[in-house]
């Protein structure tokens, strides 16, 4: 409206065409704009499969437990528990509302947690898990920056109206003005794309010590519940775990060839925890040496644990029964999900003679990983 002049020059064809273009070009890709980034708080996450899960009349003792630590730590009781593969829990409220309304909370226990745990380590990961839903404010916040952040995401990764507007005006040919009107939508999108990728770092940084702060806060509960001398050995073992997750899925799933598959991978990955030097070692160097970084949702190991130290309160729950006590059929469900993921990978003509008993596997594993490091130390000559 200000600079209108430039359309009314006398005696500048040209020029007016290429004013006129870049003004229709601003306001067409401002408007294009705006929609492409409202529409990323409208995305929608996959919905939750409300049947799955495990069932409070067919594993009683699991939600009886979670019950009675729930009210112990002060949150809500979970309506849904599952399992997953992963060495990690959680808890989290399902949602709907662009994930402002809560639904069902539900905690997820990691297969190989439960079977790599003690039942107070497994109940000091609960606590963990429990203690952020103490944090009335801090998890409404942390959705709604969640939100944001994953919004900054999709607007600045995310193809868009006007990407397909600049590519159908750059490969439709025709007349040059079409052109700079595509490179003006381009120059538009390119700055204002740099500018959100600005504000998503500065969004990341402080959301990630704001996590961090959660995860200290979420860690006293854990020490409450379990003590300080149990919260190390629970962190220690956590890692450990993760890290023999790592090695069993290369090994099992890499490929057959030289391969004894264990036939439940959840103990596999706990027995490489228990006797593998490499895990161990790696662990240990993991814990001393991993970096702090400023955008991550979790402090390193050692600071949670330095911090635990100083709040030095002793255990309010004991025992050295494993975890695959609370549920009934641990055993024959994790070698069937086991059994599963191998016809998955390898298809139903897998060899069942390539599956033998975990133990045994986890033998095959170790003499195979000591001649490869023995292979490796081997001097080298050359003729």
């Amino acid at each position: 409206t200000n600079d209108y002049v430039w359309v009314a020059v006398r005696g500048a064809g040209q020029l007016k065409l290429i004013a006129l273009v870049m003004y229709v070009g601003l306001s067409v890709g401002g408007v294009l704009w705006v929609i492409s980034l409202i529409r990323p708080l409208f995305f929608r996450f996959a919905k939750p499969d409300q049947q799955s899960g495990l069932s409070r009349v067919e594993e009683p003792l699991m939600f009886a437990f979670a019950d009675r630590l729930a009210d112990k730590v002060g949150c809500p009781r979970p309506d849904i528990i599952r399992l997953s593969l992963d060495v990690n829990a959680s808890a989290y409220y399902e949602t709907s509302w662009f994930g402002l309304r809560r639904r069902a909370f539900t905690l997820t226990l990691g297969l190989p947690l439960i079977r790599g745990m003690t039942l107070a380590q497994l109940a000091g990961v609960m606590a963990h898990e429990f203690g952020h839903f103490s944090q009335r404010g801090s998890i409404f916040l942390d959705r709604l920056i969640a939100r944001v952040n994953l919004w900054f995401i999709l607007a600045v990764h995310r193809r868009d109206a006007i990407d397909s507007v600049v590519q159908t005006l750059t490969e439709g040919g025709g007349h040059y003005l079409v052109y700079v009107l595509g490179i003006v939508l381009f120059c538009l999108v390119s700055f204002g794309r740099l500018l959100l990728w600005c504000l998503m770092q500065i969004g990341l940084l402080v959301s990630g010590s704001l996590m961090q702060r959660m995860e200290f806060d979420a860690d006293s509960y854990q020490v409450r519940i379990i003590g300080l001398s149990a919260f190390g050995v629970t962190m220690r073992r956590l890692i450990a775990l993760g890290i023999s997750q790592e090695i069993a899925v290369k090994y099992a799933f890499d490929s057959l060839q030289c391969r004894i598959l264990p036939s439940d991978l959840s103990a596999f990955v706990a027995e490489l925890a228990d006797r593998s030097p490499q895990v161990k070692k790696k662990a240990k160097k993991k814990i001393d040496k991993e970096p702090k970084v400023r955008r991550s949702s979790h402090p390193p190991m050692r600071e949670r644990i330095a911090a635990a130290k100083e709040m030095n309160l002793p255990p309010a729950f004991e025992s050295p029964v494993p975890g695959t006590a609370l549920l009934k059929s641990f055993d024959r469900d994790s070698a069937a999900l086991t059994d599963f993921l191998y016809r998955m990978r390898y298809g139903a003509a897998i060899p069942r003679d390539s599956i033998h008993p975990t133990l045994e596997a986890v033998d095959a594993y170790l003499e195979l990983a000591e001649a490869n490091r023995a292979f490796r130390k081997t001097p080298r000559y050359s003729t």
